[in-house]
């Protein structure tokens, strides 16, 4: 009798958790909204190379006003960098470091965790280090999350190969060549000044309909690669295995944001860089175009739509094949002209 009452009891609380998940995006696109109408754009994805992203900006929309406050205080209305300094790895009289309390709250924001991967409440970050204690690099830390948003672009028509190289200068906006729905901000003063940043775009700018174009989505973490920022191979070498899959997403490293910090990347070029969505056994060695979005639901990921609406994706047939990179492209891309229906 257990053993027939065990599964329904394992599925009935995964059928629980995947609802919580699902609120949980759309929790987001409320605050998105909320945000839209506020600061009159969409919020941006981030600021600039090191400085916060737009997770950090939606603070107030999710009843984090507080944590909002304080980092907006000690980073001086976020003009300055998240580096060591501010994490508290290396010790400076100018800069006031976040408190044990204030670590704990940031590291445990609930709207940006899935409950199938992360239990509710725990403090899932690395504040003094990462998989090898001895790292300083600022990239990787900060709080872990589930939920990254879609960054689109098409090498085909803009002529590059990298993320790094579209973006150019990393102290400043990249060019106008993302076609996903967050993009970076707008930077007043240019460089590093960012105290008078703007967002960049409003839902005018998603050309296919908000309906139609997929903002945010569940990460892809592969199960050896949870809670593990560099490679367990040795210090760091985060590119051998997962290429960092399960970082922090308070901010983009080196200016990139199309990779495996704030975004994710579907891009369309002849090397079919994007691949289908991922099963938690798959890609754990990985590059960042192939890291990609998946999910620890059976069968499904989740993803936010730019009218608010959250939609599952099928991971099941098949499994990490290309056989819905046209449809994820379509989805990621806000003007193509391509209109695709999701079924729950």
């Amino acid at each position: 009798m257990i053993a027939l009452l065990l599964p329904a009891v394992q599925a009935a609380r995964e059928a629980a958790r995947r609802t919580q998940c699902i609120n949980h995006l759309k929790q987001i696109g409320i605050a998105v909204h909320n945000f839209h109408d506020s600061q009159g754009g969409i919020v941006p994805v981030s600021i600039t190379r090191n400085h916060v992203s737009g997770y950090v900006l939606l603070f107030p929309y999710l009843e984090q006003d507080a944590m909002y406050g304080v980092m907006s205080l000690k980073l001086n209305k976020f003009e300055l960098e998240l580096n060591e300094y501010f994490w508290g790895q290396k010790l400076a009289s100018n800069r006031d470091r976040l408190t044990p309390e204030e670590v704990t709250q940031l590291f445990s924001i609930p709207a940006y965790r899935c409950p199938t991967r992360r239990s509710p409440g725990a403090r899932d970050g690395i504040y003094t280090g990462t998989h090898n204690d001895g790292t300083t690099s600022a990239n990787l830390l900060g709080p872990r999350g589930d939920y990254l948003a879609v960054a689109y672009m098409d090498f085909n028509l803009h002529g590059t190969t990298s993320w790094t190289s579209a973006i150019g200068n990393p102290t400043l906006a990249p060019p106008d060549n993302f076609s996903s729905a967050m993009r970076p901000a707008l930077l007043r003063e240019g460089g590093t000044a960012c105290k008078n940043w703007l967002p960049r775009d409003t839902f005018a700018w998603l050309a296919d309909g908000t309906s139609n174009v997929i903002m945010v989505g569940e990460k892809h973490v592969h199960i050896d690669n949870f809670q593990r920022w560099e490679s367990p191979t040795g210090a760091g070498n985060i590119a051998a295995n997962g290429y960092s899959q399960d970082v922090g997403y308070t901010h983009p490293p080196n200016g990139s944001y199309g990779d495996s910090w704030i975004a994710r990347g579907f891009q369309d070029n002849s090397n079919n860089d994007t691949y289908g969505l991922a099963i938690p056994d798959e890609r754990r060695s990985a590059v960042p175009a192939q890291v990609g979005f998946g999910s620890w639901h059976p069968g499904i990921c989740n993803f936010l739509l730019g009218d608010g609406s959250v939609r599952p994706i099928t991971t099941i047939t098949p499994v990490g094949s290309h056989v819905n990179k046209s449809i994820l492209l379509k989805l990621a891309c806000v003007n193509d002209g391509g209109v695709v229906s999701i079924e729950n």
